[in-house]
């Protein structure tokens, strides 16, 4: 093998690198970016489910001050 054919396989390995980092970074993007977005939709359904468990805790202690307050006048 010639010289010059060696430096030419190294540069072309050199570019293959490249070129498949760039490919795998993309990939490994796209997968973030999903990753990121199940995250924040996953985020958003708890805190509607805590909202809604904060308001029933909420309805429960009216609902509990009223007996109390009813059962203070007698009724």
């Amino acid at each position: 093998m010639s010289e010059e054919h060696g430096i030419e396989k190294v540069v072309m390995a050199a570019v293959g690198a490249i070129a498949k980092a760039v490919e795998s970074a993309g990939e490994v993007l796209e997968e973030l970016i999903k990753k990121g977005d199940d995250f924040i939709h996953h985020g958003k359904a708890v805190n509607e489910e805590l909202k809604h468990k904060i308001k029933e805790t909420k309805s429960e202690e009216t609902v509990s001050d009223d007996t109390v307050s009813d059962e203070m006048k007698g009724e």
